[in-house]
C-alpha cells in the first residue's frame, strides 16, 4: 500500500538507514515553490510526516541559509 501511494508522487529515491529503515525521497528541487508544491502532493497522498530539507555541498543546511544562497545566487 505504501509503495502504491509513493508512486503517484513520481520518481522516488530510497536510502537504507539501519537494518530495517529507509528514508525516501521525492525529487530534488530548485527552489522552494516547487519543494513546497511537491510537499503538498505528498502530504495528500498520505505522509503526513514528509518534509523538506535543503543540502549544499552534500550536507544538510537550514532552510534558511538554503533561501539566502538562492537569494543571494550562490
Amino acid at each position: 500500500a505504501e509503495l502504491k501511494k509513493m508512486s503517484k508522487l513520481g520518481n522516488i529515491d530510497k536510502q537504507a538507514k539501519g537494518a530495517d529503515m529507509y528514508e525516501y525521497y521525492a525529487g530534488t528541487y530548485i527552489d522552494i515553490e516547487e519543494a513546497s508544491t511537491q510537499l503538498e502532493k505528498a502530504k495528500i497522498a498520505g505522509f503526513s510526516d514528509a518534509f523538506i530539507f535543503a543540502t549544499k555541498d552534500g550536507r544538510r543546511i537550514s532552510l534558511k541559509d538554503a533561501n539566502q544562497i538562492l537569494k543571494e545566487g550562490r
